[in-house]
């Protein structure tokens, strides 16, 4: 079943509505700007919830004010809610019929817990509106009976389909019970005529004798009465005016018609707002006033004079030629390297097209062409299909991706190794054609273009702001081939090892996110993008975002001398959704990708790099599956699974498919290819087999990728 908070976010998907969480005791809705505000609820069960949150978005969405300055709205208010809920729940349950169940579950709950203050009263001598409240909000089954003169009304009020409806049908049925009520009275009347007493005769008032008057030391004796035979003077009453008798007769007969049912359930409801609770709300937006990519462009130019320094600083520490050497070295590395990969790279692709094809034919359909076929003409008779056919085949999407690579201190033993894992990546998107970027977060990157963000200048800024945060952009669909190679030479040398600019300090993966939320929608709209893969590669998990300003993203805080618990909800502007927000880092980073996938429906990817010793794979757990707890038994099948294939998949860590690396298996393998003059064909086949699996097998993340996109 689907929680509320799913439930919320699927009515406001297609919804022109904000919502935001408050700490209030009624929901309200503000027609200009189409904010809704709920109260924190406490002790509610899913379904009443549900019930609640759809009973309020159909307010949202068909309730108008037009009648409000009616002269006898206040007389009839009560009456237009009853009608007005049973339209605008009829309409929302129509537009999203999920929401039935929930309502019928709901309300059976609340009639359980006498939310309606019905359960000794006599339903007989209600009200009708209440019975109509009670009848469409519970059903039948609770009791009420209508007459065949009230039950014209009831079928009227599942027949009203607009404020104008409602406003008429609550003057006719307040009309109705004002007579019901005046029929009453005078057959009271004359009951109390037929019995001899006087209906005008109002009772007089007895006066008690005060028990508190007995006690000698309540009073001072001289403030005794001096004698028993004075008596007090008579009071005399002023008679009410004509106009105050109608307003007291007016006011008593609101009060006898104003339907019980709805105003016990808003006290009852009313008891059910967590006030206690502090509300705060956030927008996934990334403040800053700069931009946080290092182009590569600009990377090329720094890393390009920053090699020119180091290799004057290798000179003067060794000798003068020590730098040349140094650098041919480098380079021999790198041209192998490069050549290995284009080989592995040119199969997987050829691998890509085979995977493709087939998904593609899988895709086929018949169609018929409008043209007879002479080979079925005979069967006419038998079957309609004696037309030629056609195989359509859909067309193939525009793919694009967008790679988020870790580049914190954590990585430092595994970063050249998965340097090298993203080089290939970026190969293979260079070979199939395909748009793409390679992003690596950072916290230490300054420059003079760059300048960091002060935490004065985030003061008072609305979303998140982090000084510290920037994109490397490594590698781009844009880069001529001039460019991308002395890229993949200036990561090889392990730039973190010779420029404080770039070093590996801590983990802004959430800041990451943040930002690309924004940014990958841009990316799609520029590069025609229509299926869509975000790839994360991470060895743990990113700080959680406090915010900034007098706000931060606590969940529990000290107040009034008492302690209150605080509750977190990230609105997203774009698709109205609501998700309640964690200041635990791997809890933000699973409501981001969330925030990522509901805005473009794309494939959601992580790569993990781990140990695989159980301590870390609990770890892992513990952070990534909350709903997990320490499973013994997961965490060997996880062990397992690495074993076998070198990587474990799961499904249900934050992403579509989240896949954990063994760090000891992020090394680039070249293998050797054994062939001699005595082997068969079958054999050298054999052998080049294995050869290529030891290629493909030490680049995972390419391997995997390839699977993932075809």
């Amino acid at each position: 079943m689907m929680n509320s908070k799913d439930l919320l976010a699927r009515l406001l998907a297609n919804e022109n509505l904000n919502v935001i969480r408050a700490n209030v005791r009624t929901a309200s809705f503000e027609s200009i700007s189409r904010t809704l505000t709920l109260p924190m609820w406490k002790d509610m069960s899913t379904e009443l919830e549900e019930m609640l949150i759809g009973h309020e978005v159909g307010h949202a969405l068909f309730t108008t004010i037009e009648y409000i300055d009616a002269p006898d709205f206040r007389k009839i208010q009560g009456y237009m809610n009853v009608i007005e809920d049973v339209r605008i729940e009829k309409k929302i349950k129509n537009k999203y019929p999920g929401l039935r169940k929930s309502f019928i579950t709901a309300y059976k709950q609340l009639v359980d817990k006498d939310f309606f203050g019905t359960a000794e009263a006599d339903l007989s001598k209600t009200l009708l509106i209440d019975r109509i409240n009670l009848y469409y909000k519970v059903g039948i089954n609770c009791g009420v009976k209508f007459s065949p003169a009230e039950m014209d009304f009831v079928r009227r009020v599942d027949r009203c389909d607009s404020m104008k409806d409602v406003y008429e049908l609550a003057q006719e049925i307040y009309a109705y019970s004002k007579e019901e009520r005046q029929a009453k009275q005078e057959m009271l009347k004359q009951l109390q005529e037929a019995n001899g007493e006087d209906p005008d005769e109002e009772m007089e008032e007895i006066e008690m004798d005060d028990p508190f008057m007995d006690d000698p030391d309540d009073f001072d004796n001289e403030q005794q009465v001096e004698s028993d035979d004075q008596t007090e003077a008579p009071k005399k009453t002023r008679e009410s005016t004509p106009e105050e008798k109608a307003a007291e007769e007016a006011k008593q007969e609101a009060e006898d018609l104003a339907p019980s049912t709805q105003k016990a359930f808003d006290e009852r409801l009313n008891e059910l707002a967590d006030t206690d609770t502090i509300v705060q709300n956030w927008t996934p937006k990334l403040e800053t006033p700069r931009d946080p990519i290092v182009g590569y462009k600009h990377i090329l130019q720094e890393l390009t004079v920053t090699r020119k320094e180091y290799d004057a600083y290798l000179d003067s520490r060794y000798d003068s030629g020590y730098s040349v050497k140094y650098n041919k070295r480098l380079q021999e590395t790198g041209v192998k390297f490069k050549a290995d990969s284009m080989k592995v790279v040119n199969y997987l692709v050829k691998e890509f097209e085979m995977k493709k094809s087939a998904t593609e034919y899988k895709r086929t359909t018949s169609a018929t062409s409008g043209d007879l076929s002479s080979n079925r003409l005979f069967a006419y008779r038998l079957t309609d299909d004696i037309f030629k056919k056609l195989d359509v085949v859909p067309e193939d999407k525009n793919h694009g991706m967008i790679f988020l690579m870790d580049w914190s201190g954590s990585m430092g033993s595994v970063m050249n190794d998965t340097v090298k894992q993203v080089i290939n990546l970026a190969m293979f998107c260079r070979r199939i054609q395909i748009p793409y970027q390679v992003f690596a977060f950072t916290s230490g990157y300054e420059s003079v273009r760059n300048p960091r963000l002060l935490p004065e200048q985030a003061v008072g800024m609305e979303g998140f702001a982090d000084g510290q945060f920037h994109l490397f952009e490594f590698f781009s669909n844009k880069m001529s081939n001039s460019e991308f190679n002395t890229m993949v030479d200036l990561l090889l040398a392990e730039p973190y090892r010779y420029d404080n600019r770039y070093g590996l300090h801590s983990t802004p993966l959430n800041e990451s996110l943040v930002y690309l939320a924004d940014y990958i929608g841009k990316f799609i709209k520029n590069n025609a993008v229509e299926k869509m893969s975000f790839v994360t590669l991470t060895d743990g998990e990113g700080h959680g975002l406090q915010g900034m300003g007098y706000r931060s993203v606590r969940e529990t805080t000290y107040s009034a001398g008492k302690h209150l618990k605080i509750k977190n909800y990230l609105r997203d502007p774009v698709t109205k959704k609501e998700y309640q927000l964690s200041a635990d880092g791997s809890q933000q980073t699973r409501t981001f990708l969330r925030v990522i996938k509901d805005r473009y429906n794309i494939k959601t990817v992580g790569f993990h790099i781990l140990s695989t010793s159980r301590r870390d794979i609990g770890s892992f757990i513990r952070y990534n599956m909350p709903d997990v707890r320490n499973d013994y038994y997961l965490i060997e099948e996880l062990r397992k699974e690495i074993r076998q294939n070198d990587y474990a998949l799961l499904k249900n860590a934050g992403r579509d498919e989240l896949y954990l690396l063994p760090a000891s298996k992020q090394k680039i393998e070249e293998g050797e290819l054994k062939v001699d003059t005595e082997m068969n064909a079958r054999a050298i086949a054999r052998n080049f087999g294995k050869f290529l699996n030891v290629k493909k097998s030490s680049r995972v993340v390419l391997n995997r990728f390839v699977s993932l996109i075809a």
